[in-house]
């Protein structure tokens, strides 16, 4: 029996390649130009009208996926970030162990000389001291010891404490995870879907309220698809943040030197670095 789509996690790459299918699926769209090198077989060969109707079948059904796991009460993202657990107790475990006998490699220790910096305190002058110490050289031979591994049947007993987890931790987005959710507003929007589609709403509304407590993120990526999300959207206030938004990736293209006109994987502002460095 299939699993229903609720019941599948979220993973990014999976979210990625559907993100990806529904954008794929525009360009394809686009017009009959798009099909001149198309990898399968040649454009003369494909029946237009036939691919035009598949790819618009295709289409839908991957914006339908992404709206999916908008609607989900589970997550409410298309690509939710992760929920950590928090120490609730502890509890005691009983391990038992047997006995083996292992050979292990002894090694040659070679004894050096090094020159390091002394300082008692912050108030004493440092002094450079001759130390000696010893690093690994070559094996020389090996010797027998006697180890404890695990065997649920040994007849050695210990017993550990091990934590106890529950939920309830706060959130923790992966990387690019506010680009992800992002891209996925876009795909959606340049795919069709009304901005008033009660799902992408919700999506563009959590992604708003995000950026309004927290503010812009410094990725990059994430900038660049919250940009491109947003341009997507009707309204002055959404116009308003995607001009805060470009504003905010211009601040971290690179002015000057060999990589003039690109961008760092961070887009903090080039003066702020500049001023860092020095």
């Amino acid at each position: 029996m299939r699993k229903p789509l609720h019941a599948v996690p979220a993973s990014p790459p999976r979210f990625l390649r559907v993100t990806r299918l529904v954008l794929t699926g525009i360009v394809l769209s686009a017009g009959s130009s798009a099909y001149a090198d198309w990898p399968f077989r040649a454009a003369e060969d494909i029946d237009p009208i036939a691919l035009e109707r598949s790819v618009h079948a295709w289409l839908a059904e991957s914006a339908e996926i992404l709206l999916q796991r908008v609607g989900e009460e589970e997550t409410l993202w298309p690509a939710p970030p992760r929920s950590t657990q928090t120490r609730v107790g502890e509890r005691e475990v009983t391990i038992r162990y047997r006995e083996v006998e292992v050979e292990v490699p002894v090694w040659e220790w070679i004894e050096y000389q090094e020159v390091v910096r002394r300082q008692e305190s912050a108030h004493d002058a440092a002094v450079l001291e001759t130390v000696t110490r010893k690093r690994r050289g070559r094996q020389i031979g090996t010797r027998k010891e006697t180890r404890l591994v695990q065997d649920p049947e040994g007849p050695i007993a210990r017993k550990v404490t091990r934590p106890v987890f529950g939920s309830g931790g706060p959130e923790a987005w992966s990387l690019h995870g506010l680009g992800h959710n992002a891209q996925a507003l876009y795909a959606l929007r340049v795919a069709g879907v009304a901005a008033d589609e009660p799902r992408l709403a919700r999506l563009a509304e959590r992604l708003r309220n995000h950026l309004l407590v927290y503010g812009p993120p410094d990725g990059t990526y994430d900038l660049a698809w919250l940009t491109a999300a947003f341009a997507r959207m009707p309204g002055e206030d959404h116009a308003d943040l995607t001009r805060r938004l470009a504003g905010r990736l211009l601040l971290g293209q690179i002015p000057d030197g060999p990589a003039a006109g690109l961008w760092p994987s961070l887009a903090i502002p080039h003066s702020v670095v500049i001023e860092v460095i020095r």
